[in-house]
């Protein structure tokens, strides 16, 4: 009784989270639908840095720098033409992507807490040479998309936070979360389960765990630059801004709050934050450290995240103990499905 109950809670929580995303715009104005859109573009760097962290077990702070190379890939390669939205999207994904290839050949290969520290010193290197490069990035004032629609199917879109282009970033973010949810129920999620909650293990039953953690990492970095094509078409703008820790920051909390692991984390923990913050912001100026106040509540009562607490309490036999259950400690435990 008790698991059907947990169950429906959290179906209905994620259907929720769905159709918000794709009614409240219909039903908004001008500005909510720029606020929703926001908080898609956000979407996609969540999940990357959920996979990231989860799968690639590399707590990267570097996934704006995949965000804004997605970004700034979009701004030269944005036309009229009929083939200009997806060689966009392809382009810039598939750079992010290889980025995220190269330099997690790299983090794979170390222990401990290294590969936290080199992301850390990645971003601020490449932070501080995007800052310097003014001719190529435009620095802090940024560059600007001149064209006003983009082609997409020999229809022209335009640009901004329009209702068309607004769709075209929601749909696939709607697809990619699902998608997510049906794979982790297939024997190949499973064998990425495995390498993420003991790699030793895994290479000890003859799997190349480095080769499926490196794989997680650059398919995280795509996704992370996906979102930052969208964000650049948006905002018709980018700059160095996009590539900040901070936005990197913005991603871990999203995702430890919505829940680490899962599919549905990233998008509900976006859904459940940003507007807090974006509200909160017109009336004090603190506002990290309420947001800091909301983090340490989840963390106290939610240890996994809303998603992942609830999951682990439907997957609890009716006998089990209460959630201060030891194997429900912080967000760092292996990832629920």
């Amino acid at each position: 009784m008790r698991h059907n109950a947990i169950s429906t809670l959290v179906n209905t929580l994620q259907a929720a989270a769905v159709a918000l995303l794709l009614l409240a715009p219909l039903l908004a104005g001008d500005y909510w639908r720029f606020f929703f859109f926001q908080m898609v573009v956000m979407a996609y760097l969540a999940i990357g840095f959920d996979l990231s962290y989860s799968y690639a077990r590399i707590l990267s702070f570097m996934h704006a720098l995949f965000f804004g190379l997605g970004a700034y890939l979009a701004v030269p390669l944005v036309s009229a033409a009929p083939w200009s939205l997806p060689v966009t999207l392809f382009v810039a994904t598939a750079a992010a992507g290889l980025a995220g290839l190269v330099s997690g050949a790299v983090l794979v290969r170390m222990e401990n807490h290294n590969p936290t520290i080199a992301t850390v010193i990645l971003s601020s290197i490449v932070l501080l040479a995007a800052n310097s490069m003014t001719g190529v990035t435009g620095g802090e004032d940024g560059l600007i998309v001149h064209a006003r629609t983009i082609g997409f199917l020999g229809i022209e879109i335009g640009m901004g936070p329009t209702m068309a282009l607004y769709y075209l970033a929601a749909i696939p973010l709607v697809a990619l979360t699902v998608g997510r949810l049906l794979l982790q129920r297939t024997e190949t999620w499973m064998l990425v389960r495995a390498v993420a909650q003991n790699e030793t293990r895994a290479r000890q039953l003859g799997f190349d765990a480095r080769a499926w953690r490196l794989i997680m990492f650059a398919a995280s970095a795509a996704i992370a630059g996906l979102g930052g094509v969208f964000y650049a078409l948006m905002m018709q703008h980018v700059s160095t801004s996009s590539l900040e820790v901070g936005l990197s920051i913005n991603a871990i909390l999203y995702s430890a709050i919505g829940g680490l692991g899962t599919a549905f984390g990233p998008l509900v923990g976006v859904l459940l934050i940003y507007p807090i913050t974006e509200v909160i912001s017109l009336y004090f100026i603190y506002v990290p450290i309420l947001v800091g106040l909301v983090l340490i509540i989840v963390s106290l009562f939610f240890g996994r995240g809303v998603i992942g607490t609830l999951r682990s309490l439907e997957d609890q036999p009716a006998h089990a103990r209460a959630p201060d259950h030891p194997a429900h400690d912080a967000a760092t435990t292996a990832p629920s499905r």
